[in-house]
């Protein structure tokens, strides 16, 4: 055995030579050791007989030995060649296995690269079969530029110089990233190894951004975000929104028991036992309770506590997130009593007025006036499809209204949302006539719809028509301002006495002048462009502005018509004070912003602090078990990743739709850091130079202030951006004493306004509607060819 943990290989000749060695080794050294002991010659000639036999002996020991060593060296050898030749087949066998498994490209090619054979996943991934490749340019179809071609053959042509990423074009056109090696054969054909490096690289991006993405959103978020150790319930780590809300420098609290935030260890105690049931059964359990800052300061925060697991599901982390929502109840409570004030206000304005959302038609508010006017049940007049059914019992009639108002809706534009003459019909079977006009508020999601019965007003126009002799009674009679005017020469022909009476003008002073002189002088141009586009219509109702002899500016509807008097074609008109009306729309329309405004902020907070934060928790959870998800298969590691990505798109879009609803850089950094935002985003999404001015930038403005001025500038911004059509916009804030003054101008096309603009236009509405709330003044001048200008100015004592 010791022999054989030598591993002497042996051979003929080595036996040999052994053989040699050891016998003169012998020779020599035994007849020394006899003649030094043995001096007889008898004696030692006996001797030398037995150390011959010995020899022999000895010898034929050693020759057995090493002749069988050999032998058995030769056997071995024998089944080593076998082993091999077996180990040859298997490494063939399954050297062809993975040219046709392995899942990364292979090609084999010949030095001239004319001949190239393709694994199955190289046809996977480009598309190109062996069979293609035998018909067509192989080269030539994945690098269609002939610059990467040349770099490719080149790369290709030089074997062994590590990997190389080339873009690959398919089949199908596509372009994809790929990385490749080569290698040289014995009988110089090479063999190129691919990867597709399309998932990587999107995986890498992804993970890069996911880090960031985590990372900054945990240190942005407003609310209070604290990790706690399950065992000893002190604090891991925490954001600056716990700095800012308890008072604590993350120093202070890192290492600290969490009841350092608590009023005293019994409250501790007791918020311990408000979750413990919660957090056993689901794991994350939500409560309001009373906290306290650094300062002593007591406060009502909003808590979501979660739990967060290992791979092995004990509990590694509790997340923590904690918001100061003392404002937000108080919030709560004064919009309340806000709600009741306008719902209060409604049902005591004569006319009818319904609010509902523009996108899913959902009626919010409707006053008494609303169903009385149309004579059915508030809930039947609620539902879209149960009020034109009810409302419209005749089916044509029905898809006829229909028809107009989706469509008038659908343009978006607020002139063509008023219809006068609809015919109704009650729950009693009575029909009325009525004029209906929608107010849309785009940015505020909200139609307000008002409505006026006119069925005795339509009774008395189509008497009117009926004879000139009733008229004249009629006409005298009429409670209502009515005249008779020459269209060509603007004349008042005759004049009734609600007329004189209303405006203040004796018969003889009005037969002396014309409908310029009782209209403002700025909407004299409109007046005469309103002539001359009515001069081919029967009849016509429109608004406009008035004045009496007094300078008492008014609101009129009127409702004009052809009629034959004195042999001549004048028209007859029927003025409607609506003064008052538009007054109390206006009141409706800035109570609605303001309450809108509120409504935004409140479903802003909710979305950032309420889903915001749960969804932060569940994406807490799946990053904790980020790092164990390649054991998965790989399809649900995938499908892991997809979820995990789709969480973070929907955080992102969460943070999006609450910032748009209500920006946070207001509340958190003034006024001027959110325009700067706001501008900041149009830069990114048009070509338009924005250039924004301010003496100061700490203005130091109310809330409402704030809020209100940043939507007149977004409201005119998107209005200069989607109609304007100009190259540069300026945006001026000046303060000046107690006024702060605001110029926006643009180098647009500009338009001819009139008074009909700020009546029709929504936007400019809204702008006048939030500047009048600030008792500012508004300013809007504008040429076509020449731009636009707006001027305010504010009172901010």
């Amino acid at each position: 055995m010791a022999q054989k943990n030598i591993h002497l290989h042996l051979s003929p000749l080595k036996i040999t030579v052994i053989y040699l060695v050891v016998a003169g080794l012998w020779i020599v050294f035994s007849d020394n050791i006899l003649e030094s002991l043995v001096t007889d010659q008898q004696t030692l000639s006996t001797f030398q007989t037995y150390k011959g036999l010995f020899y022999v002996l000895i010898t034929s020991l050693g020759l057995y030995y090493l002749i069988k060593e050999h032998h058995e060296q030769i056997v071995q050898k024998e089944k080593k060649i076998d082993n091999v030749s077996l180990e040859l087949s298997s490494e063939q066998e399954l050297k062809t296995y993975l040219f046709d498994r392995i899942p990364v490209m292979i090609t084999v090619y010949d030095p001239a690269l004319n001949e190239f054979d393709v694994n199955r996943e190289f046809e996977k991934v480009t598309g190109y079969t062996n069979e293609y490749i035998s018909d067509n340019n192989l080269l030539g179809s994945l690098y269609p530029d002939l610059d990467t071609r040349e770099e490719a053959v080149a790369f290709m042509n030089s074997p062994g110089v590590g990997w190389k990423e080339f873009p690959v074009t398919t089949k199908e056109g596509t372009q994809i990233p790929t990385s490749w090696t080569n290698v040289k054969l014995t009988d110089d054909t090479s063999v190129g190894i691919g990867i597709d490096m399309s998932e990587i690289k999107a995986s890498h991006a992804e993970l890069r951004e996911s880090k960031a993405l985590l990372e900054k959103t945990f240190e942005s978020l407003e609310e209070s975000v604290i990790l706690v150790d399950p065992e000893t319930r002190k604090i891991v780590d925490c954001n600056k929104g716990t700095e800012k809300i308890f008072g604590y420098a993350k120093d202070e609290l890192i290492g600290e028991s969490t009841q350092k935030l608590h009023i005293d260890k019994e409250n501790f105690k007791k918020f311990d036992e408000i979750g413990k049931e919660n957090l056993q059964e689901d794991g994350v359990f939500k409560t309001g309770f009373e906290m306290q800052k650094k300062d002593g300061t007591r406060f009502y925060s909003s808590h979501t506590v979660t739990l967060v697991y290992d791979k092995d599901g004990n509990v590694e982390k509790i997340v923590s997130a904690i918001r100061d929502i003392t404002a937000q109840k108080k919030y709560q409570k004064e919009l309340e009593e806000r709600n009741q004030f306008i719902e209060k206000t409604l049902e005591h304005i004569p006319i009818g007025v319904a609010v509902n959302r523009i996108d899913s038609g959902k009626v919010t508010l409707m006053n008494q006036e609303f169903t009385q006017i149309y004579g059915w049940p508030r809930e039947t007049l609620k539902n879209v499809e149960s009020f034109f059914k009810k409302v419209y019992p005749d089916e044509e009639y029905r898809k006829r209204i229909f028809d107009m108002v989706t469509a008038d809706i659908a343009s978006e534009k607020p002139e063509r949302m008023q219809w006068r003459g609809i015919r109704v019909t009650t729950k009693k079977g009575k029909e009325k006539i009525v004029n209906a006009k929608n107010i849309p508020l785009y940015d505020q999601n909200l139609m307000i719809s008002t409505v006026i019965d006119v069925t005795e007003q339509k009774k008395l126009e189509v008497q009117l028509r009926q004879s000139e002799k009733k008229y004249r009674h009629l006409f005298e009679n009429n409670p209502e301002p009515m005249w008779i005017y020459d269209p060509e020469t603007l004349e008042f022909v005759e004049v009734n006495q609600a007329a004189i009476s209303h405006y203040g003008y004796s018969e003889d002073e009005f037969m002396d002048m014309t409908l310029a002189d009782i209209r403002p002088r700025e909407d004299l141009e409109a007046l005469n462009k309103d002539v001359e586009d009515d001069l081919g219509k029967d009849s016509y109702s429109e608004e406009w502005r008035h004045l009496k002899k007094d300078g008492t500016l008014i609101n009129v509807e009127v409702s004009a018509a052809n009629v034959q008097y004195q042999g001549n074609t004048y028209r007859l008109v029927l003025a409607n004070d609506i003064t008052e009306r538009k007054h109390i729309q206006e009141k409706i329309i800035q109570s609605v912003i303001e309450g809108e405004d509120r409504e935004r902020k409140r479903i802003a907070h909710e979305l950032h602090d309420g889903l915001g934060q749960y969804l932060v928790a569940a994406n807490m959870n799946f990053e904790s078990v980020k790092d164990e998800i390649s054991q998965l298969r790989e399809k649900r590691e995938e499908q892991f990743k997809t979820g995990l990505s789709l969480l973070k798109n929907a955080i992102s879009e969460t943070r999006s739709i609450s910032y748009n609803l209500m920006p946070k850089a207001i509340a958190d950094f003034g006024l001027y850091t959110a325009l700067e935002n706001l501008i900041q985003d149009y830069r990114k999404s048009t070509d338009i130079n924005f250039e924004l001015h301010c003496n100061h930038k700490d203005l130091q403005l109310t809330e409402k202030a704030e809020t209100n001025i940043y939507r007149i500038l977004q409201e005119s911004i998107s209005n200069t951006v989607q109609h304007a059509d100009c190259d540069n916009l300026s945006i001026t804030l000046e303060k000046e004493n107690d006024t702060l003054h605001i110029v926006i101008t643009d180098d647009g096309k500009g338009t001819q306004l009139n008074q009909q603009h700020e009546e029709q236009g929504l936007g400019l509405r809204s702008i006048k509607t939030r500047v009048t709330n600030l008792n500012g003044k508004l300013n809007i001048s504008s040429k076509p060819g020449k731009g636009m200008k707006i001027s305010i100015e504010i009172p901010v004592p």
